[in-house]
C-alpha cells in the first residue's frame, strides 16, 4: 500500500505542471500570431504552440488554432508540422471528451512520425491513443496501445516515457481491479523513472 500511495503522490506531483505564468504567455502567442503575416512554417509552429496553451484554458479555440496550423502545414507539405499540430488538435478535442475524433488525430499523427523516423514521437502517440481508449472506458485497447508504447520506449531508451505508460499499465489494471498486476506495473515504473 506504502508503494501505490508513494507512486500516486510522484504521479500527481510531475502530471501537475506550473500554470502561474499561463494567461501572460497566452496573451503573448495570441498577439504574436495576429501580427505575423507571412504563411510559413514559423506561423505552423506558433499556431502549434497557441494550440498547446489553450488546452489548458479554452480547448475549443485549441481545436480551431490547431485546425489552422494544420490546414498551413498541408499546404506547405510540412509532415512533421503536420503531425505536431495533429497532436495538439487531439489532445484539446480529448479535453472536451471527443475521445474518437482525438484518436483520430493521434493516429495521422502517428503515421506521419513514423513515415518521418521520429521514433520517440510515435510512441508518445501510441500512448496517447492508449489514454484516449482509458478515458472512453475501452481498457483492452488500452493495454494495446500501452503495450506497443512501452514495447517501443524502451527500445529507445525513453525511460521517462517507459515509466508514464507502466504507470499507466497500472491505472488501467487497478481500474479492471487486478491489483497484483497494478502493483506490479507500478513497482516497475518508479525504478525505470529513476534510471
Amino acid at each position: 500500500m506504502f508503494r501505490f500511495c508513494l507512486f500516486a503522490c510522484l504521479f500527481a506531483f510531475l502530471s501537475n505542471a506550473p500554470v502561474a505564468a499561463q494567461a501572460p504567455v497566452l496573451d503573448s502567442l495570441v498577439a504574436a500570431c495576429n501580427a505575423y503575416a507571412k504563411a510559413d512554417t514559423t506561423k505552423v509552429r506558433m499556431l502549434t504552440n497557441l494550440a498547446g496553451e489553450y488546452q489548458k484554458s479554452d480547448p475549443h479555440k485549441g481545436i480551431v488554432a490547431a485546425g489552422e496550423a494544420i490546414t498551413l502545414a498541408q499546404q506547405l507539405n510540412q509532415p512533421l508540422y503536420l503531425a505536431e499540430a495533429l497532436n495538439k488538435k487531439g489532445s484539446n478535442l480529448s479535453i472536451t471528451g471527443a475521445y474518437t475524433d482525438a484518436v483520430a488525430c493521434f493516429e495521422q499523427a502517428l503515421r506521419l512520425f513514423e513515415k518521418q523516423g521520429v521514433q520517440k514521437r510515435a510512441a508518445n502517440m501510441l500512448n496517447n491513443i492508449g489514454v484516449m481508449y482509458n478515458y472512453a472506458g475501452d481498457y483492452v485497447n488500452a493495454l494495446k496501445f500501452f503495450d506497443k508504447a512501452h514495447a517501443a520506449q524502451a527500445a529507445l531508451g525513453d525511460n521517462a516515457g517507459a515509466a508514464i505508460t507502466l504507470s499507466n499499465m497500472g491505472i488501467i489494471s487497478m481500474l479492471s481491479s487486478d491489483y497484483p498486476k497494478a502493483l506490479n506495473y507500478f513497482d516497475r515504473a518508479i525504478p525505470t523513472f529513476l534510471k
